[in-house]
């Protein structure tokens, strides 16, 4: 079994954190409420600039109905992030 690197799984976090939210058409203010952290901690998770704590991605995957192993796996993760992208194509 292959393992990812950190880097690697902290970017499919940071990217998936983007589209699901943008998906469900939730502003940063609203789910920052329910992460329980700031609009600008958020902003630099979603650009990749900092990875999220191992609480900040559970809560988040727990919101958003999200299995937390999709990071964990670049095929479930493509597959997660093209059918997002799909559907926030479909919304515009």
């Amino acid at each position: 079994m292959r393992l990812e690197t950190e880097e690697k799984v902290a970017n499919r976090i940071c990217s998936l954190m983007h589209a699901e939210r943008k998906v469900k058409k939730i502003s940063q203010q609203k789910l920052c409420e329910s992460l329980g952290i700031t609009q600008g901690l958020l902003s630099k998770i979603e650009n990749g600039k900092l990875k999220p704590s191992v609480y900040v991605w559970l809560t988040f995957c727990r919101l958003f109905n999200i299995d937390s192993e999709v990071a964990m796996n670049e095929g479930q993760f493509k597959k997660r992030l093209t059918q997002s992208k799909k559907q926030i194509i479909k919304k515009h």
